[in-house]
């Protein structure tokens, strides 16, 4: 199966720390209604995190609506950066959500580690040691402090206590995050990240971009976590958007393993309107250039546009249980 393209950039070896570009709080505008756009660097919420270090946490929010709105995160691919899918994000944040695209460890030694291992396990064991932070897998190195939820917690603590009057601590419950307030949404590898946190956490709901991406080329089978044990997220509750040229065969296969068959037909969001016929599967046959049809799903530079529109703002609206209306016009600028 291939992979993204670029996922060199910010690309650092988990065991060793990167040097810290900017601590710094950087405040930027994005001109898209009400929302606000803040970027944070991970160690600024705690100086013991010590690798990928050099991209920073987006936190989108709108004021107007947002201040006791349920979370909404959002995993890039492996070394995309955060600020790769704000269309996306902003969206969100526009109409209620609070977002935050987290910077977090990637790996490319998962698909070339697991793709030809004999261990049933392989894909499962990296996707929970890059999210809890613990020793799951022998391939990689991801300790307490890194992992994905980690990262969050020190963010929302950070947040919480710079924002006293924002009500970030609503989404901790006795310190550690609190699950079923939050929607994980991931691209790419980061699409199998939020499969696994649903599997073994009771979520809100799970949005998956061009993935999950697990598939064994030794079985020639989907890994068999997709489609077994018990899953803590309904899978009613989970919701994949693809293009039908970024290897359709394999990614339908692994769709249906992960069982998303039960909740509707995989629907061409070319030739149905919202709300797609209720269905969590949704695929779209927009012409695309090759090499982009992984991508083009969430990532700002491949996303087709309609007069500065994201042809797939319907879509996103519709993953995230939002109305479909008229929004502002999208555009980001600096303060």
């Amino acid at each position: 199966m291939s992979k993204p393209k670029n996922r060199n950039l910010f690309k650092a070896n988990l065991s060793k720390p990167v040097i810290l570009i900017c601590v710094f709080i950087h405040i930027h505008l994005m001109a898209f209604g009400q929302v606000r756009m803040i970027t944070i660097n991970p160690m600024q919420t705690d100086p013991r995190i010590k690798t990928f270090i050099a991209d920073s946490h987006r936190i989108y929010t709108n004021d107007q609506v947002s201040k006791r709105a349920d979370l909404l995160i959002y995993l890039p691919a492996s070394f995309y950066p955060t600020n790769s899918a704000s269309l996306y994000c902003a969206t969100a944040a526009d109409a209620g959500y609070r977002v935050i695209s987290l910077a977090y460890p990637g790996t490319d030694k998962m698909d070339f580690t697991c793709q030809h291992s004999t261990d049933p396990a392989c894909y499962e064991n990296f996707h929970r040691e890059i999210t809890e932070g613990k020793n799951y897998s022998n391939n990689i190195i991801v300790d307490s402090l890194e992992g994905v939820f980690y990262r969050l917690k020190a963010l929302l603590i950070h947040l919480n206590k710079t924002q006293p009057s924002q009500g970030w601590n609503e989404y901790l419950e006795n310190n550690e995050l609190k699950q079923s307030a939050i929607i994980w949404s991931g691209h790419s590898d980061a699409a199998g990240h939020v499969a696994v946190i649903a599997k073994y956490n009771s979520i809100k709901r799970a949005v998956c971009f061009s993935g999950p991406m697990d598939f064994s080329l030794h079985y020639y089978l989907p890994p068999a976590w997709l489609g077994s044990g018990v899953w803590k997220t309904d899978k009613s509750n989970i919701y994949v958007f693809g293009h039908i040229s970024d290897e359709y065969t394999f990614q339908k296969e692994i769709w249906d393993s992960l069982g998303m068959s039960k909740y509707g037909k995989n629907i061409n969001i070319n030739q149905n309107s919202y709300p797609y016929i209720n269905s969590h599967t949704l695929v779209t046959s927009t012409s695309i250039a090759i090499g982009d049809v992984h991508e083009c799903t969430i990532l700002d530079s491949k996303t087709p546009m309609d007069k500065n529109r994201p042809q797939y703002e319907s879509v996103w609206r519709y993953l995230l249980n939002i109305a479909l209306v008229t929004t502002p016009t999208f555009s980001v600028n600096k303060a």
